[in-house]
């Protein structure tokens, strides 16, 4: 049911996400007191540990901002805050700075699911189109592996998505 909810997402969820008002930051959803955007550029993915680092910004109801990076442990769904700055609506800065460095479960079904699997699916699909386009369209056995291991059943469903367009461009 798990992969079910992530290719629905992935297929649906990528194709019709909103773009704030700047075109650097792309709509994940609201929580309970603001909305989510991920930076649209400039993931840090690291293959050998599966991590990915990530900027987001949260839009509050007084019209200030929190801007946040965070850093996620792609195969085990876990969470890590690495800093976060707070900005009132004039753009003054307000607070922040480095968190403490623990790891969270990152809740089903919430925001933070979401921004998840949207930033673990972006950075295994770059891993799997970088190698693909090293070793000419091909992704070996051993090198999938390697990405999945990495970054779980996120690199499946890139290959199942990259399956379908595959199949979508077959002339029947």
């Amino acid at each position: 049911m798990k992969a079910l909810k992530l290719i629905a997402f992935l297929v649906i969820g990528i194709s019709t996400t909103l773009q704030a008002s700047d075109d650097n930051w792309v709509y994940i959803g609201s929580g309970n007191v603001s909305q989510v955007y991920l930076q649209n550029s400039g993931l840090e993915a690291d293959i050998n540990s599966g991590e990915v680092k990530a900027w987001t910004k949260s839009l509050l109801p007084d019209g200030g901002h929190v801007l946040a990076k965070h850093n996620y442990a792609c195969a085990k769904n876990e969470h890590l805050k690495l800093e976060s700055h707070k900005y009132d609506a004039s753009n003054n800065y307000l607070s922040g700075g480095k968190a403490k460095p623990v790891w969270f479960s990152v809740i089903p079904e919430s925001v933070g699911y979401l921004l998840m699997e949207k930033v673990c699916t972006t950075a295994a699909k770059q891993e799997i189109d970088k190698i693909q386009l090293i070793d000419g369209g091909y992704t070996s056995d051993a090198k999938f592996a390697s990405i999945r291991n990495s970054f779980g059943s996120y690199a499946d469903a890139v290959i199942i998505i990259n399956i379908q367009e595959s199949m979508d461009n077959i002339e029947w």
